[in-house]
């Protein structure tokens, strides 16, 4: 079932195995877990819970009403601990083992089944009748919003025994305008009243006993939408008027604008001057960036334990966040040093590259956790997932023996996945090289790349991108950029950097002054074919990084 329904919210099946006696299928891993283990947990805000929300609606709307396919299918056992989380808190769908399948074609469906499902969810029509509908998930659902709002289960336990069901009280709570009553005290400060009214108005709607008074999951993800965009205006200005008082601003902020930025990996705003000494880092208006989806990070949460390394820029320490393994970015002030003009050049690029990275979510590109505004000194940090074995071009040159044939392929094939994501956004890199990937070798049978390093990036508006670019590395950089003949270049550029990547991979040493360094005679026919199409001095000749990863794809299946 899962091999035909492709949806962000659905957890992905990636892979089956059939073998002798064996049944194997293999999910998509989602890191943090299941919905119910964060219910009362206050660290988990409101709007979070609201985009887990519409997350889950957006895929059993997908489920009750498919565009691509003439089968409508019915979850039966929504609940909170069917509903897994990633590392970003995306919702994701899971456990379709009591799903039915119905024609799609139809307003409604209606089969008649033994009741199954999980008591305090379960339909209380469906349970009664054996009439199983769309409606039916669309109760379980309105019971799982309940549980996010109350922070809690819906049902009470002891000692494994069944007490009672608590959807009852809540709808009544509801219907005697008592929600204080239930609303889950660690969120319930933060809650607009807006947002609330809304979001626990769908959510009764939800519970009615008819099923034709209850909403479609179409209805639902358009109520949940408001809920959300009505928190949001509400965070937003408050955040950005907090921002303001803990800068000191005097001045009016800056205008955003859309340049290239050679630093650091990730980044955020800062103060501006009181006095010639300090440094101007400027900040945006409100509508320019969305302040929402840039995490800003208390210095007093972060704990340095070791310096990683320093350069022109600032300093890289491994430490510690809320008890997760993260890099830290110190950036000088000197960083943003300079005359007004180049200072406020500086300062929009920095807000620009947080605001994309923010919004980058895949298993191939490094995680931004988000910024740091009151650093030492008034200094400014980025904080980020931590890859400990460094840059591939650590690796390649200290040439760890655990990098054979198969996983450098399968580093190119990571790479590759993360590039190919990348572009589907508009993003383009520009700074591909062994340097900006970084390797995971904790596990020595399957190592893990990312792309990081995108100080250089830039968004995409149209066919063709700005070539103007402040630095990166000339080995790696194409032609187009060199020759100054077009301004604007294409998202080919990467590809031709990712060809000599590929080299360096193929031969385990970095490249230096060449554009396109000598292939060695034993070199696989496939991945010489692969490094030349990459970097044909022609973009249009070049493959796409959708081609690219087929290419890898397939040499993976051919290698033992």
């Amino acid at each position: 079932m899962l091999s035909k329904y492709k949806h962000e919210n659905l957890v992905s099946l990636l892979h089956f195995c059939i073998e002798s006696e064996e049944r194997i299928l293999v999910y998509e891993f989602a890191s943090r877990g299941s919905l119910d283990c964060y219910l009362s947990d206050p660290s988990l805000t409101w709007i979070q819970r609201l985009k887990i929300c519409i997350g889950v609606a957006r895929a059993l709307n997908y489920l009750h009403d498919p565009s691509d396919t003439h089968q409508r299918i019915l979850h039966r056992d929504i609940k909170s601990a069917n509903i897994l989380l990633d590392e970003e808190w995306n919702a994701k769908v899971s456990d379709f083992g009591l799903s039915k399948i119905g024609p799609a074609n139809q307003p409604q469906t209606y089969l008649i089944s033994n009741a199954v499902g999980t008591p305090g969810y379960c339909d209380p029509l469906y349970w009664e009748t054996g009439i199983l509908s769309k409606e039916s998930d669309v109760y379980s659902f309105g019971v799982v919003l309940f549980e996010i709002m109350c922070g809690r289960f819906c049902c009470e336990y002891r000692d494994g025994s069944l007490l009672g069901i608590l959807v009852p009280l809540w709808k009544k709570c509801y219907e005697e305008k008592r929600l204080d009553d239930i609303i889950f005290h660690g969120i319930k400060e933060h809650m607009k009243p807006d947002s609330l009214n809304t979001f626990s108005t769908i959510a009764y709607q939800c519970l009615k006993r008819a099923r034709k008074k209850r909403p479609t999951m179409g209805d639902i993800v358009q109520k949940l939408e408001i809920a959300l965009e009505q928190q949001e205006i509400f965070d937003n200005g408050e955040k950005f008027e907090r921002m303001r008082a803990n800068a000191d601003l005097a001045v009016s902020p800056l205008s955003y604008k859309t340049e290239s930025m050679k630093s650091v990996d990730m980044v955020e705003n800062m103060k501006m001057p009181d006095s010639e000494n300090e440094v101007n880092i400027g900040l945006p208006s409100p509508d320019s960036v969305d302040f929402i989806s840039l995490q800003i990070i208390r210095n007093d949460d972060l704990e340095e334990l070791k310096e990683l390394g320093s350069g022109t820029l600032g300093t890289v320490y491994y430490g510690k966040w809320r008890g997760t393994d993260v890099a830290i970015k110190r950036i000088k002030k000197s960083f943003f040093a300079g005359q007004s003009s180049e200072q406020e050049r500086l300062t929009n690029e920095f807000w620009r590259e947080a605001d994309i990275l923010s919004k980058l979510h895949h298993p191939n590109v490094i995680a931004f956790y988000g910024v740091v505004l009151d650093g030492p000194g008034g200094t400014v940090a980025s904080v980020t997932e931590f890859v400990a074995d460094g840059s591939l071009r650590r690796a390649l040159l200290r040439k760890d023996r655990h990098l054979d044939q198969r996983k450098t392929l399968l580093i190119a094939m990571d790479a590759a996945f993360a590039m190919e994501y990348l572009h589907s956004k508009n993003i383009v890199h520009f700074d591909v090289t062994c340097e900006s990937l970084l390797v995971n070798m904790k596990d020595r049978s399957r190592p893990i790349c990312k792309v990081g390093g995108f100080g250089l990036s830039k968004i995409k508006q149209n066919t063709l991108v700005s070539g103007e670019v402040r630095g990166g590395a000339l080995p790696w950089m194409a032609p187009e950029l060199l020759n100054g003949s077009d301004n604007k270049v294409s998202e080919k550029v990467d590809v031709f950097s990712f060809g000599i990547v590929l080299w360096e991979i193929l031969t385990g040493c970095i490249v230096s002054n060449t554009m396109r360094p000598e292939i060695p005679k034993d070199c696989d026919d496939e991945w010489r074919r692969l490094m030349e199409q990459c970097w044909a001095p022609d973009p249009m000749v070049r493959p796409s990084f959708t081609e690219v990863t087929s290419w890898l794809r397939l040499m993976s299946s051919t290698k033992p």
